[in-house]
């Protein structure tokens, strides 16, 4: 996963403990942001590209910007939070085998 992905992953981290923190489901996010579910569920997994549309319907659901979602997302990425899906897989490999 190149650095799109990882901002993926981080946009999807961070559009997650923003819904949390507002208190809302995954359902009244992706209603209020007039979202299909799938769509939805995908961009919160880090699975999709969010598109600039998206972000800003995530974005004014959640009653901030698009800028902060970014520059929060972006700041996980920086303190090595974000993790790929393959330093992930890896990780377990290593535990799996004894491999420290």
């Amino acid at each position: 996963m190149a650095r799109r992905g990882l901002l993926n992953a981080a946009l999807g981290v961070e559009i997650r403990a923003r819904r949390l923190e507002a208190g809302l489901s995954q359902q009244q996010l992706w209603t209020r942001a007039e979202l299909p579910k799938n769509v939805y569920q995908r961009l919160e997994g880090g699975q999709r590209t969010i598109s600039v549309e998206q972000l800003d319907a995530i974005a004014e659901a959640l009653e901030t910007t698009m800028d902060d979602i970014a520059a929060a997302a972006k700041n996980r990425i920086a303190r090595g939070e974000i993790r790929t899906r393959a330093e992930r897989a890896a990780d377990e490999l290593r535990a799996a085998i004894g491999f420290d």
